[in-house]
């Protein structure tokens, strides 16, 4: 069972998700607590800052369309990729 910081970190990650995704089913695969040393969540772009501060939030791995993502959630910030497919 998920606490509730769980359960809003998987309807950030789906929210984010549909954008790639479309229609397809969502298969959630695992969550897990994380700790990044900025507010990139560990994928910074070139070419942009970020605040220098621990951010906690969640990795949450999902499989859809045939393809297997990461989404990152720190509060209201959610970043999704294609890991695998």
């Amino acid at each position: 069972m998920q606490n509730e910081a769980e359960q809003k970190a998987f309807a950030a990650a789906e929210k984010a998700l549909r954008g790639q995704t479309g229609s397809m089913p969502i298969d959630f695969v695992s969550i897990e607590a994380a700790q990044w040393p900025d507010a990139s969540m560990g994928w910074p772009e070139p070419g942009r800052s970020y605040a220098q501060v621990l951010t906690e939030g969640y990795r949450v791995r999902a499989r859809s369309a045939g393809k297997l993502f990461e989404c990152r959630v720190a509060g209201d910030h959610v970043r999704c990729r294609v890991i695998k497919g």
